[in-house]
């Protein structure tokens, strides 16, 4: 793998670099992945959450040791790009008011998570090298897709 690729891979096609709150804009390009994924290919959200995850767990230890040499650098932005994917994962998002709720309520769930992070998620960021990095946004992204499942059934049937 070169420095670039990891890199490119590894801050979100450069987002990571945006000096100020580089993972609320990973979060948020994980966002218009899916939105993207709901008006082209639905199905598509799934695989992608599964090849950003499985990259992602590829590139960030390597990028924290070689690229960036800092334990979970915020210049890193793959997991939460992968965490909102999977925040999605059983969603379609559509031009009306469940969809605009689906992804505010999304977004601002797994930012709230992801800062606060909450037993077990704080737990699982503890974990050295790219389980580290990349677990504690996967378990973000789960919790986040289950409350919004509770919300959808709630407010949306």
């Amino acid at each position: 793998m070169t420095a670039f690729f990891v890199t490119l891979i590894s801050t979100g096609l450069f987002v990571g670099y945006i000096p100020f709150t580089p993972g609320t804009f990973g979060s948020a390009l994980g966002c218009v992945c899916w939105v993207l994924f709901s008006f082209t290919n639905p199905s598509l959200t799934p695989i992608a959450a599964a090849v950003c995850t499985g990259v992602g767990f590829l590139v960030s230890g390597y990028a924290e040791r070689r690229v960036f040499k800092t334990r979970d650098d915020s210049r890193i932005v793959i997991d939460e790009i992968s965490g909102m994917l999977v925040t999605f994962i059983s969603f379609r998002f559509s031009l009306d008011v469940a969809g605009a709720v689906l992804l505010f309520a999304g977004f601002g769930l797994f930012r709230a998570l992801d800062i606060a992070k909450p037993p077990p998620i704080g737990t699982l960021q503890k974990i050295d090298g790219a389980g580290g990095i990349m677990l504690d946004d996967i378990a973000s992204g789960a919790i986040a897709n289950g409350i919004l499942q509770c919300i959808r059934l709630l407010f949306f049937g």
